[in-house]
């Protein structure tokens, strides 16, 4: 196994620079089940994973198995209780760890659902910023959509005022409307906080199709936020979050790591056999499948327009990024395996 992996300059992103890219899977996912009628299916990333390898990308990047954590690492940040498909809350020990390394870690979530754990971890901390685009319906006062947070004015406490920043979306927002907002809202968000590493949370039931997500991101317009991301040169951990139809994950998730690495336009856009063919056969075996339309979102352009002011204007506030004096941790792979996946 290649024990580095540089990325080729992306046609997609306003950088040109190569970049080394890390790529971790446990082949040991694919055994994980919770039940014929649980929605979370972890195959998903074994499926992702032979995508990913059919189509010849595990030789651009320098492939890393992790070990199971110990007692102690979890402990570092969580509560004895669950929420969601969610018991260990590992985005927020990653971003402990990257605390570590860089005085400040921007986290994006672009999942359905509002990303309320990693928020209440750093509600009151400006060294974390949250950014989090998601699903929030209310019938009359009653919030209906899991898990009823992310308002547009819970904007953090304390030391963390103005650093928790939520995006409340309608269900039925396509690729346009959502990068109307997307794309100005990330990059005041960048300028004004400055963070030295990005977290990207690509939960994939914000797609088209999905068994729960009620939106309508295209493979390109989730994969775009990648894109964008990517192109501020920076130290950049992609994470995967919710995603319930399991062939369209697996899809999305194979192309954002084409994004990752700068080959996307190399994809053919029809599927290789490689084993998992009839999981797609209900997409025409194509990368870049299509959905019947769903009902257009009902939120107006001027309410759209409103959110994304009140996100802006709750940056302004933000009149310098926080400094902190910190000695680096020496870098190191401690308890990682490099092992052929």
């Amino acid at each position: 196994m290649a024990t580095g992996g540089n990325s080729l300059p992306s046609p997609s992103c306003a950088d040109d620079k190569k970049r080394r890219v890390c790529y971790y899977y446990d082949p040991g996912i694919d055994r994980i089940h919770f039940g014929k009628e649980h929605v979370m299916m972890p195959a998903r990333v074994a499926m992702a994973h032979s995508l990913i390898g059919v189509y010849g990308m595990l030789g651009d990047m320098c492939r890393l198995r992790t070990r199971p954590a110990t007692e102690a690492e979890i402990r570092r940040y969580h509560s004895p209780d669950a929420s969601g498909f969610c018991y260990v809350n590992d985005i927020v020990l990653a971003i402990n760890e990257l605390l570590d390394c860089f005085r400040r870690v921007i986290y994006v979530d672009i999942d359905a659902h509002h990303g309320d754990g990693v928020q209440e971890a750093f509600v009151d901390s400006n060294l974390v910023m949250t950014l989090s685009f998601h699903r929030y319906d209310t019938k009359g006062c009653r919030k209906w959509f899991f898990p009823g947070s992310g308002d547009v004015d819970e904007i953090g406490k304390d030391t963390g005022r103005y650093y928790s920043l939520n995006v409340p979306l309608d269900a039925g927002v396509g690729d346009d409307e959502y990068h109307k907002l997307f794309k100005p809202v990330v990059g005041k968000a960048m300028e004004v906080f400055q963070p030295e590493a990005i977290v990207l949370q690509c939960g994939a039931d914000s797609l088209s199709g999905d068994r729960l997500g009620g939106m309508e991101l295209s493979v390109r317009g989730h994969a775009e936020c990648v894109s964008y991301l990517r192109s501020f040169n920076l130290p950049l951990l992609l994470l995967g979050g919710g995603g319930y139809t399991i062939n369209h994950v697996a899809s999305t998730w194979c192309y954002e790591t084409a994004v990752a690495i700068g080959k996307e336009r190399e994809l053919p856009d029809e599927i290789p056999r490689h084993g998992y063919e009839l999981f797609y056969e209900n997409q025409g075996n194509k990368l870049h499948y299509r959905t019947s339309p769903a009902p257009a979102s009902k939120k107006s352009s001027n309410t759209a327009e409103t959110t994304k002011g009140k996100v802006l204007e709750h940056l302004s506030e933000i009149k310098a990024a926080p400094r902190v004096q910190f000695q680096k941790r020496r870098g190191n792979a401690a308890g990682v395996d490099n092992g052929d996946l």
